[in-house]
């Protein structure tokens, strides 16, 4: 197991070091880390980058539509595990949709759209607030991420 996630780590390294110096905008930076994160991480279809700067929370990149647009729930409810991992400063998870009752709003979205869970990693840097999230089509698709695969994400964002 150990072997294995050293390995997971060294593929996902090498990724993380490829892409920033070839991206030149905050949004194409931000779509490659989503990107990223969704091939690196079992169990993740989709990923976002929720912002938070001057109060206003956006998301400058996604891997695909449906994550913007279950970031944008969030955003519209102000309720959701994006912005409470932001708030919070605490991971947070849902492992089931469908039987999760804190978010109400946003687990009905979530669902309708086809995600069944959702892992949200708070990131801090330099007074700025932003949140990797990642999202599952499948039930507890975060239960077996390793913690050192998520914090090397966002200490990339963080960057």
């Amino acid at each position: 197991m150990a072997e294995s996630l050293t390995a997971e780590l060294v593929h996902a390294t090498r990724s993380l070091e490829e892409l920033l110096p070839l991206q030149e905008t905050l949004e194409s930076t931000m779509t490659k880390i989503s990107e990223v994160s969704v091939r690196l991480i079992k169990g993740c279809d989709l990923a976002s980058v929720s912002l938070v700067e001057n109060g206003q929370v956006e998301t400058p990149g996604a891997s695909d539509e449906v994550a913007i647009d279950l970031d944008r729930e969030q955003y519209r409810a102000d309720s959701g595990p994006s912005l409470e991992a932001i708030k919070q400063a605490n991971k947070m998870i849902i492992d089931d949709m469908e039987i999760d009752t804190r978010w109400p709003e946003f687990s009905r979205a979530a669902v309708i759209k086809g995600v069944s869970s959702t892992l949200s990693i708070p990131i801090k840097s330099d007074g700025v607030t932003s949140g990797l999230n990642l999202y599952g089509r499948s039930k507890h698709a975060f239960r077996d991420t390793p913690n050192e695969l998520t914090d090397l994400l966002a200490g990339r964002v963080s960057i």
